[in-house]
């Protein structure tokens, strides 16, 4: 991926990134937020009941009972929203290409991670988890199996 962009005309929001040249906000350049501690994040999915595997169910859970806020609905918002500091994950499971494509280089250039729960990079990504970078590893080990650090 060189370049993605998302649109969002009824929030009057665009986000833009290119390889090697950071990821823009409506016209300003944008980053992932600093937090450091998942017990102070915003976390986003866009919906609990797509969560049909048992351990990615319990580590959504286990995510949610970290975090100091937990929000559903967060779709393609959910990315913009951690690619703009404005949250610190997004995760979403059985994705389709054209569902997370755009958000790599969008993700990646803001400073942030878009992964799979065992951390490999796109492509392809069917389960994603978007962090601020930060909260990578915590935030994916608790969709181990055990909830331990992969």
């Amino acid at each position: 991926m060189l370049a993605g962009a998302a649109a969002y005309p009824a929030l009057d929001e665009l986000v833009a990134a290119a390889r090697g040249e950071g990821c823009w906000h409506d016209g300003a350049r944008c980053r992932v937020s600093d937090l450091a501690r998942l017990a102070d994040a915003t976390i986003l999915t866009s919906e609990v009941e797509r969560f049909t595997d048992p351990d990615q169910r319990r580590g959504w859970a286990r995510l949610a009972e970290r975090a100091t806020v937990a929000r559903t609905w967060g779709d393609c918002y959910g990315y913009l929203l951690v690619a703009t500091g404005r949250a610190e994950v997004m995760v979403d499971v059985r994705l389709n290409p054209w569902d997370v494509t755009c958000f790599v280089p969008i993700i990646e250039e803001s400073g942030g991670r878009l992964t799979d729960f065992a951390g490999a990079g796109y492509p392809p990504l069917r389960d994603a988890i978007a962090t601020n970078g930060a909260l990578a590893e915590e935030a994916r080990s608790l969709f181990a199996p055990d909830g331990a650090p992969r």
